[in-house]
């Protein structure tokens, strides 16, 4: 992209590692409201683990809700302030290699699962259009992604970003290795 006109800038945010907590505070407990009654009525098209995870929300407290809040305007205003030279940014979409489903399942920790979301959840805090596409793949066959992130109301240019990549690339056209047939 460097070689088509991009600038690459550095950005700076040693906050960032809080986004997950904030999101977690903000996120599980309006799971539950979502999600209350349709689970009551139709328990059996919730897996065990998004039951558990849904119903976590129902621990956290109304003033770490308001808390979790506050932080999360904190939160944005650090974003913003740090994206204020820059179009976009670019970071991977998930801090580990690629993990199967079946490593997902077998993992007892659920380690694997837990970090999966690590900088999605960064922009589910700020409601930052996020846009992640193909950017290589591992020895094993399994993609990376790239996430481009923009300016709250920017999808445009996001778009853009991921479009025109795509278009010096080829790695969205490559199908990831041992998929198996579904049938």
């Amino acid at each position: 992209m460097v070689l088509n006109g991009a600038e690459v800038v550095e950005v700076s945010m040693p906050w960032v590692d809080k986004g997950r907590a904030i999101n977690l505070g903000v996120i599980r407990p309006e799971a539950v409201s979502v999600h209350e009654s349709l689970m009551a009525k139709n328990a059996n098209l919730y897996t065990s683990d998004l039951r558990r995870r849904i119903q976590s929300g129902s621990s956290i407290t109304a003033i770490d809700y308001v808390n979790a809040q506050r932080a999360r305007q904190w939160f944005n205003q650090q974003m913003s302030e740090s994206m204020k030279q820059v179009d976009v940014l670019i970071t991977p979409s998930i801090p580990i290699q690629t993990p199967t489903i079946k490593q997902c399942k077998s993992d007892k920790n659920g380690e694997a699962a837990s970090q999966l979301p690590m900088f999605t959840s960064v922009f589910d805090v700020t409601g930052q259009p996020s846009h992640s596409i193909p950017c290589g793949f591992t020895s094993g066959g399994m993609p990376i992604g790239m996430m481009i992130t923009g300016h709250p109301y920017d999808e445009k240019t996001v778009l853009r970003v991921g479009n025109a990549f795509e278009k010096l690339t080829h790695w969205h056209q490559r199908v990831p290795a041992d998929i198996p047939e579904i049938n």
